[in-house]
């Protein structure tokens, strides 16, 4: 039974989205570019795949020097690789720079309460220090 493999990644490529399209077959590698415009959706991608997928145009196929059926992947490794690559950011732009910016903003928020945090001990350190001292000299 012969086997295609394929994937597909989608990436902002200023100012659109762009999709490549990679396949195997054969021992032999063919990859397309298909320019979305604005970001897809989930549902659009899908919709894209499943009416227009034989539109795509692929390169002239170039021998690689492995089969396509080189070893089977389990099912559970599989899912890992899946889960793995679903875990990528999945946004646009201005919200993956927003969730940047909430990261940084809660990192110098975790800097300063450490510094406070810091700065009250040795405070603290230095008032019982003076208390003892006072308490020694019988005041």
């Amino acid at each position: 039974m012969e086997k295609v493999e394929g994937s597909c990644t989608v990436y902002f490529d200023d100012p659109f989205w762009v999709g490549v399209f990679e396949r195997t077959y054969r021992g032999t590698y063919q990859v397309a570019r298909v320019v979305f415009g604005s970001e897809p959706s989930s549902q659009e991608f899908l919709d894209f795949l499943t009416f227009h997928y034989d539109r795509v145009i692929f390169s002239i196929p170039v021998k690689t020097g492995i089969s396509s059926n080189h070893k089977k992947i389990g099912a559970k490794r599989s899912m890992r690789n899946a889960k793995k690559e679903a875990s990528t950011a999945i946004g646009t732009a201005s919200q993956i720079a927003l969730q940047r910016q909430r990261e940084l903003m809660a990192k110098e928020r975790k800097q300063i309460r450490k510094q406070n945090r810091e700065t009250r001990g040795e405070r603290l350190y230095l008032l019982h220090k003076e208390k003892k001292k006072q308490a020694k000299k019988g005041r």
